[in-house]
């Protein structure tokens, strides 16, 4: 058991996993279960008609472009970005792949090169697999991101600022990571150790725009100099410092693997 979760391990951090490669694209595309192809359909339309209302809502909700400030509301758009992606790529690999073995079925009738009733493999379009790429980009960042949301709202932000318990507040901090769990449990998309690494760009992205943010003199929506009060560089730089460290080394990391290991038990 040792042994085998070591070679596991070395084989997760190795350079390969980093990259999105397709070499089993229909993994992005099927349920890991015996689930029919309208129903996966129609779970990939309904989760995303209920996140896409849930951030209409949020943007009304605020009434102002710095509601995208939070890492959760980017986070939950990104999300919706997520399921229309994967709705379109389902349906676009469907048109393309019952399009393709009707030509290959006409051709054969016709007696064409092809023999023996085979076909052969699917050949993925560059754009869809390009498409494919951004979808399992997206799936990963959504997924760590959002259980990292959830445990550093309310371990951190939340026992501070003491924001209302709404649906809206909720959904937002529970329901993200509800959502990405049940998208983890039903599709098929792999997650590697080694994807940390664009995580960690992400991670470094946002903090750098909340630096020039603050450094710029833009304000909260409460019009305060500081997005999350932990991460006040003004008044409290060493907090926020160590804030950021935990939230980069610490948070997501923890994030990120609490997700996979479900997958490698």
């Amino acid at each position: 058991m040792g042994s085998a979760w070591t070679q596991s391990f070395r084989e997760e951090l190795s350079v390969g996993k980093v990259k999105f490669s397709l070499s089993q694209p229909e993994l992005l595309l099927q349920p890991q279960w015996s689930i029919s192809p309208l129903a996966w359909l129609l779970y990939r339309l309904f989760m995303l008609l209920y996140t896409f209302i849930w951030c209409l809502y949020s943007a009304l909700l605020f009434s102002s472009p710095k509601w995208l400030l939070f890492l959760s509301h980017i986070v939950y758009c990104s999300m919706a970005m997520y399921y229309l992606l994967a709705l379109c790529n389902l349906v676009w690999a469907a048109i393309q792949v019952r399009n393709f073995y009707r030509n290959a079925a006409a051709n054969q009738n016709e007696g064409s090169r092809v023999r023996g009733g085979s076909v052969g493999p699917f050949p993925l379009p560059p754009l869809l697999s390009a498409a494919l790429r951004l979808q399992w980009c997206l799936h990963n960042l959504v997924s760590s991101f959002s259980v990292t949301v959830t445990l550093l709202y309310w371990m951190l932000v939340y026992p501070i600022e003491k924001h209302p318990l709404s649906t809206f507040n909720i959904n937002m901090h529970v329901g993200n990571s509800v959502q990405a769990l049940l998208d983890l449990v039903l599709s098929s998309t792999p997650i590697h150790l080694a994807h940390y690494v664009h995580l960690f760009l992400a991670a470094c992205l946002y903090i750098l725009f909340l630096l020039l943010y603050w450094l710029s003199g833009g304000t909260s929506l409460s019009r305060k100099p500081y997005i999350y009060k932990v991460l006040d560089f003004g008044r409290w730089p060493l907090v926020a410092a160590f804030s950021v460290i935990g939230f980069i080394c610490i948070g997501l990391p923890l994030g990120h693997f609490l997700l996979l290991v479900p997958l490698k038990v």
